[in-house]
């Protein structure tokens, strides 16, 4: 029998927005789009990623 504890890090254990936020940016520029900068992704977190990366690169947000 294998046991194991799985942890849902969403904020409440840890504060990972930073980490959300520079995976979605390093993501977009390694293929090839600006870096949405910091407010877009973070009013898109909670969303499924790949709603996140179409809505990050169609809403008109503007690079850096």
């Amino acid at each position: 029998t294998r046991r194991a504890i799985c942890f849902d890090l969403d904020g409440t254990l840890v504060d990972s927005l930073p980490d959300i936020i520079g995976s979605i940016a390093a993501a977009m520029v390694e293929h090839g789009l600006p870096d949405p900068g910091d407010a877009p992704v973070r009013a898109l977190v909670g969303l499924p990623l790949q709603d996140m990366f179409k809505d990050t690169h169609q809403t008109g947000w503007q690079p850096k």
